[in-house]
């Protein structure tokens, strides 16, 4: 789960920096990222470590940012790329 935190931080650091560079027009607020964590929590599949591939808990925490964020694809996947070297 603290991987994910982690690059939920990154994510409201990157659409901070869009922000201002007027790429995107809105921030990711805080309440946003505590109710992605308190989803991403309560969900038994993304928490299941041992039945769960990385690549579907990913693509689980993907959908929902984007359902609590609406960005788009290309920024979340920059992050991931940018945090797994």
């Amino acid at each position: 789960m603290g991987y994910y935190v982690n690059l939920l931080n990154e994510i409201r650091k990157k659409m901070d920096l869009l922000y201002r560079r007027k790429i995107i027009k809105r921030r990711m607020t805080k309440s946003q990222t505590q109710t992605i964590i308190r989803d991403l929590m309560n969900d038994d599949d993304f928490r299941d470590n041992f039945s769960n591939q990385s690549f579907s808990q990913f693509d689980l925490f993907k959908y929902t940012v984007k359902k609590y964020t609406n960005i788009d694809d290309y920024i979340i996947d920059s992050i991931k790329e940018k945090h797994s070297r």
